[in-house]
């Protein structure tokens, strides 16, 4: 198992080939940690102590449990046992849905200025929270939906309009060019952890300088951090790239604000 903390969380991984030898593990590590507890003086809150099963595959003990066991509440994000960030994406929703009912509120009383500084204050913070985890999910679809109707609401355009170019007059980013600007810049920071091509193989080909990706053995991997993040550093030109960190974040976020990306997609196939 693995003990990690973070900030006065601490959590315990127990990882195995069946559940039974997870929950086994688990059982150990969590009566270790208690006595390590107890001998300290220290008090195991058990009312805020959770625990989760990830796993790809069924299991029919899951099955049987509440949905509130099937997914915890993590530093803010909504963890469930498939990592599809589905139960996150929906209560993130909610959230925003309060603060679109919000904005209708103040703009009868802001000017476009102060309703913009209410948008980055109220919409943009909660959205932008963890983005680099959840923003390539299918379910963040939802979040975008709610993320155009608040510029609408800015932008004074009815339900149904076009607000892509709003999101350029107001200097807005959208959510898909959220994720891409947050996860080039974790690349970017963390450069020296990752290998290029040419440390995978000796050919000298046209794209030995590109960052590698590993293989995955199966599709779901794909959705990982580390997968997206080097796929869209990936496609930034070289003079970019080699740029100081402060002036890569301003030039890349520059950019997104001036294209206003509506997927991910778009931003790879645009170089």
């Amino acid at each position: 198992g693995e003990l990690i903390l973070f900030a006065d969380d601490t959590t315990l991984v127990s990882k195995g080939s069946s559940l039974k030898n997870v929950q086994e593990n688990h059982g150990e590590m969590t009566v270790q940690v208690s006595e390590w507890f107890a001998a300290n003086r220290l008090d195991v809150n058990a009312s805020k102590t959770k625990s989760l099963v990830c796993s790809l595959r069924d299991f029919p003990q899951l099955d049987l449990l509440s949905p509130s066991r099937l997914s915890i509440k993590f530093l803010g994000l909504h963890i469930d046992t498939k990592s599809n960030w589905i139960q996150h994406c929906s209560e993130l929703t909610k959230r925003c849905n309060s603060i679109l009912f919000l904005l209708r509120m103040l703009k009868q009383k802001l000017s476009i200025q102060g309703l913009r500084q209410a948008y980055f204050c109220c919409f943009h913070s909660i959205i932008n929270y963890g983005i680099i985890c959840w923003g390539h999910a299918p379910s963040s679809a939802r979040i975008f939906a709610s993320q155009r109707k608040a510029v609408r609401i800015l932008a004074d355009l009815r339900y149904k309009d076009d607000c892509s170019r709003e999101f350029k007059n107001l200097n807005i980013l959208t959510l898909p060019s959220m994720y891409i600007l947050e996860s080039v810049c974790y690349v970017k920071k963390h450069l020296k952890e990752y290998k290029s091509r040419s440390d995978v193989h000796d050919y000298n080909t046209r794209g030995s300088n590109l960052l590698a990706l590993k293989r995955n053995r199966i599709k779901v991997r794909e959705n990982a951090t580390n997968y997206w993040g080097i796929k869209l550093f990936n496609c930034l030109p070289p003079a970019v790239i080699e740029l100081e960190y402060k002036q890569f974040r301003a030039k890349i976020k520059t950019f997104l604000c001036q294209q206003a990306f509506y997927n991910i997609y778009d931003f790879i196939r645009y170089f």
